[in-house]
């Protein structure tokens, strides 16, 4: 019988697919974002490691991703984002073996996540803000600024 796995990218592909969509201009460290960053191996679930010479912090590739810290395997979070699209999340997490809170937590974070990517993206330069109105009292309730009523 097939599983989901064997409709998912082997975990090798999906870390080469993050690797070249995150580090397109080449890796720069996360926090200093210093260019000066050697490799330093691999962590348990495959994502190369960095060391910044710069600041003397390291990281992965999943660092401050939704992939960062997550109880999920690579493959399922690719076949989480493909099925999404097209099927409940219930049938996903049968398809998972998991249950399906801990699949619509971590499908509620990857909305979240592209959501506040795709707002950052449109915040950039600078941001004007005009007529901002701030309520000065309690005019117009029933019992006024004098208690009165």
């Amino acid at each position: 019988m097939l599983s989901a796995k064997d409709f998912a990218p082997p975990d090798e592909k999906c870390i080469s697919i993050i690797q070249k969509l995150r580090w397109k201009d080449g890796v720069r460290c996360i926090y200093c974002d210093s260019g000066v960053v050697v490799k330093k191996g691999k962590d348990k679930r495959g994502f190369q490691r960095y060391l910044c010479r710069g600041c003397g912090r390291s990281f992965n590739d999943g660092t401050n991703t939704i992939f960062d810290k997550s109880k999920l395997e690579i493959w399922e979070w690719f076949y989480l984002i493909k099925e999404s699209r097209s099927r409940s999340l219930y049938s996903i997490a049968l398809d998972l073996g998991r249950k399906y809170e801990h699949v619509w937590r971590n499908a509620k974070k990857m909305k979240e996540y592209l959501l506040a990517k795709k707002i950052a993206s449109k915040l950039r330069g600078d941001v004007e803000v005009d007529e901002t109105y701030v309520t000065a009292g309690e005019k117009g309730k029933r019992q006024g600024r004098l208690g009165g009523g």
